[in-house]
């Protein structure tokens, strides 16, 4: 999901819904197959697959959980990304660090029509930002760039470079 506030010109960005289900594919198919088991009672040890299938699904709920409450905010000066359960973490990377961008969509992110924006900077905490789970039809690259060079700009900070 993406919106834009315009008052501060703040970019609110949270993974789409089917990212998760990418990622977290094979639990849940392993997760389908024991609790199958359980109920075709196969080889007598029913018992076990649902157990092993209780703690599958907590584990995936957590990790649903998790992705739901990532958020990243590109603001004027900061991409701010947040993240957590229990334990909330925030992270800061000013824009005006940013020295390449990448785009990555694998199989998966290609059928559900997503990708993963990848943020490299000179920031000694954040030096690769992974922006996980976005729509392809988003140009998130150019809104970006645009903020950066606004950045360098205004920080009167020019790259040299050496080719």
């Amino acid at each position: 999901m993406t919106t834009v506030d315009r008052s501060d010109h703040t970019l609110l960005l949270r993974p789409h819904w089917a990212q998760y289900c990418i990622k977290e594919l094979p639990w849940l198919f392993i997760c389908i197959v024991m609790l199958i088991g359980f109920r075709m009672n196969w080889l007598l040890i029913g018992e076990a697959f649902l157990l092993i299938a209780a703690f599958i699904l907590t584990f995936l709920i957590c990790q649903g959980i998790a992705v739901a409450r990532v958020r990243y905010f590109i603001t004027d000066e900061q991409i701010i990304y947040r993240h957590g359960i229990l334990h909330r973490e925030t992270d800061f990377m000013e824009l005006y660090r940013v020295i390449d961008y990448q785009e990555d969509r694998t199989f998966m992110q290609q059928i559900a029509g997503l990708k993963t924006v990848i943020i490299f900077s000179t920031d000694r905490s954040t030096p690769r930002l992974n922006i996980i789970g976005q729509r392809s039809g988003f140009d998130l690259i150019s809104e970006i760039r645009w903020r950066v060079e606004l950045n360098k700009q205004r920080k009167g900070i020019h790259e040299i470079t050496n080719r």
